[in-house]
């Protein structure tokens, strides 16, 4: 959802566009936007408890794990999760054959480096979270049978 601010006429060739129409929301997503922005600041208070939450039920789940450590992030999405014994990209490639999608840290790196880090989003419920957790755990077994 955005909004464009321009001189009528410019906003008037842009709204023809035939991409422009695609990308358009519905009338009805708009009317919808427009309440959620109405009533923005419960939502977003609601949204911080919730990942305020689900954070600290993933640090609690990964400060069991003796081959990683982390600090617990005071604000955003993500926790970054270093890697004490291996590099990301290698247990994200054993990951992914335990259905756990990873991104190695490189790859949120302007220079490469970040590569004994993984950024864990908390987006998501506390089970999925769970899941999260038990098949990198399950990946990380599998490094020593892996070369």
């Amino acid at each position: 959802m955005g909004w464009i601010r321009g001189h009528p006429d410019v906003v008037r060739r842009l709204a023809v566009l035939p991409l422009a129409t695609a990308l358009a929301p519905s009338p009805f997503d708009r009317l919808v936007a427009t309440r959620l922005l109405e009533a923005r600041r419960a939502i977003l208070e609601r949204r911080r408890v919730q990942l305020a939450y689900q954070r600290d039920h993933l640090v609690a789940r990964l400060s069991a794990l003796p081959w990683c450590r982390f600090q617990a992030p005071q604000g955003g999405l993500s926790l970054w999760l270093e890697l004490l014994d291996t590099a990301s990209r290698r247990l994200a490639v054993l990951a992914a054959r335990h259905n756990l999608a990873l991104t190695p840290g490189f790859y949120f790196s302007p220079d490469g480096t970040l590569d004994d880090y993984l950024r864990l989003p908390f987006t998501l419920p506390p089970e999925a979270l769970d899941t999260a957790v038990d098949r990198l755990t399950e990946a990380h077994a599998s490094l020593k049978g892996s070369h």
